[in-house]
């Protein structure tokens, strides 16, 4: 009587304990046994992912081997656990295994493996993509509500003809940057310039987003993003910054939109298959790897086109490229080697935005710019000072001119009324007519010193127009006043009164003159 057949499931940890320690290799064991190598396959799974096997590296002429896990001998070793096991129940997957490449995974190369297959093989959540999908698309719409708030027609702004809402949500040119708006470098991987630029962003990271986040981890998948968005905008600004118009006039390159993030999210998953590549089966890769390379094919046919920064998208792929070898370091490597990874992978922007720096100080193109920029700087701010000019000559004329001007000429009145007594000999005045003048002038001096506490409250005036007639009028308003306290004493002092007290009236009365000219003449203007 033959014995019952062992359970496939159990044959499988027993192959791959009779190997001794030594990896299982399903491909031999079907060349040897003649047994179908794809009917072991569902079986095979079904421990793998169980936890009771696991992958080793790929052998050619072996193949993918296997090898038991602590909890597949656990099963062997276990009666009642391989009589369960024979009945198609497996215990729950083991959570040791890292998931993704998020998780730590400076392990041994066995851990390694299997988190690189998992990548590629195991269904995850592609969080951050869909966190960046909603970010763009949500930032669009914010630009159409706003494009309406400033009475552009919506087509316009679907279309892409809406310069201005572009840019202030964050479209980078080279104005921008010579103002030292360095921000703009990563806000314009989420600014679009039309409903159609935007689709067809969004549709390539729907795309090529969750597979690159399974194989990065959410973290490094949003710096890879983060580092070919600056790097790409930064390229494509040091290379062109202006573009001349079908009628040969100079224009400032717009810059705008995902593209330069999404080539080098599909640069970093080819770095990705080419340094995990010996943990791949050699079908996988090369299914997988064709497909990055037909993305980039169409990529670089999209990149001829008019309109397009093909130069965006190249340093794009560069700097998620070259920042996916330092991160792959980081994730597999040891001890130092993972700080060593971070660092460099950090330094990929710092370097785009040297070498953008460098292209600004020696290029002539960006010398123009500046120049340009200078030129409108300076148009702006003579337009600004012209308003502000006229709004603060209008707000003089209006608030302190006529209370100024009726000071002004009451005291001019009373000091003409004045004169023929100053005139008089002390004693041949009229002792009323003194006591009245006197009265008049402390009158006005009282008023002279308000006014000139209104004028210095008053100031100072942006407007060099109002500034100077403000200044003017405080001297005269102050001569004026002082003028009215000399002609009081001269009155007061009766016989006192001497040739030095005098010449201080007389220097007094030429300095009033002087001051009451240059406000003639401000008037006069």
């Amino acid at each position: 009587m033959n014995p019952a057949p062992m359970h496939p499931l159990e044959a499988i940890l027993r192959y791959c304990a009779e190997a001794g320690g030594q990896p299982w290799y399903p491909s031999a064991h079907a060349r040897r046994t003649g047994q179908p190598r794809e009917l072991l396959d569902p079986d095979i799974d079904r421990l793998r992912l169980g936890g009771l096997i696991q992958l080793t590296e790929w052998v050619p002429d072996y193949g993918q081997g296997y090898v038991l896990t602590p909890l597949g001998r656990e099963v062997l070793n276990n009666p009642r656990a391989l009589a369960r096991l024979r009945e198609g129940y497996l215990p729950k997957p083991s959570p040791a295994l890292p998931a993704t490449a998020d998780d730590d995974l400076a392990g041994t190369t066995y851990e390694r493996g299997e988190a690189v297959r998992a990548a590629l093989l195991t269904p995850g959540r592609p969080t951050w993509t869909r966190a960046l999908i909603a970010a763009n698309v949500g930032l669009f719409i914010a630009g159409l509500g706003l494009a309406y708030a400033w009475g552009l027609p919506p087509d316009q702004y679907l279309t892409g003809n809406a310069e201005q809402v572009l840019r202030w949500f964050g479209a980078v040119d080279a104005s921008a940057l010579v103002r030292r708006e360095w921000w703009r470098l990563l806000a314009a991987g989420f600014v679009h310039i039309g409903l159609l630029h935007l689709a067809c962003n969004m549709f390539a990271l729907l795309v090529i987003g969750p597979p690159v986040e399974r194989m990065w981890g959410p973290g490094r998948f949003l710096l890879l993003y983060l580092i070919a968005n600056l790097g790409g905008n930064c390229l494509a600004m040091a290379y062109q910054p202006v573009h001349l118009t079908p009628d040969g006039k100079p224009h400032l390159v717009l810059l705008a939109g995902a593209s330069a993030a999404i080539c080098g999210l599909l640069a970093a998953m080819g770095v990705w298959l080419l340094m995990n590549r010996s943990f791949l089966p050699p079908e996988l890769f090369s299914a997988v790897m064709g497909s990055v390379v037909k993305n980039f094919i169409l990529i670089g046919l999209i990149s001829l086109m008019p309109g397009v920064s093909g130069v965006g998208h190249l340093g794009g792929a560069v700097a998620g490229g070259v920042a996916a070898v330092f991160l792959n370091i980081q994730a597999f490597g040891r001890g130092w080697l993972r700080l060593l990874g971070m660092v460099g992978a950090l330094g990929v922007p710092v370097l785009g935005v040297v070498g953008l720096l460098r292209a600004m100080d020696g290029s002539s193109a960006w010398q123009e710019v500046r120049e340009r920029q200078h030129a409108r700087q300076q148009w702006e701010q003579h337009r600004e000072q012209a308003t502000i000019s006229s709004r603060e000559v209008a707000e003089f004329n209006k608030r302190l001119m006529p209370s100024l001007q009726a000071t002004l000429g009451e005291t001019r009145r009373v000091v003409e009324q004045v004169e023929p007594l100053i005139n008089q000999h002390p004693s041949r005045r009229d002792g009323q007519k003194t006591q009245a003048a006197l009265q008049a002038l402390r009158g006005q001096q009282a008023a002279l010193v308000q006014t000139a506490t209104t004028l210095r409250a008053a100031g100072p005036f942006r407007s060099q127009t109002a500034q100077n007639a403000r200044e003017t009028a405080l001297q005269y308003v102050e001569a004026l006043e002082k003028l009215a306290g000399l002609l009081a004493a001269a009155l007061e002092k009766g016989t006192s009164w001497n040739s030095a007290d005098q010449q201080r009236l007389e220097e007094q009365v030429r300095q009033v003159e002087e001051w009451q000219q240059r406000w003639d003449a401000l008037l006069v203007k």
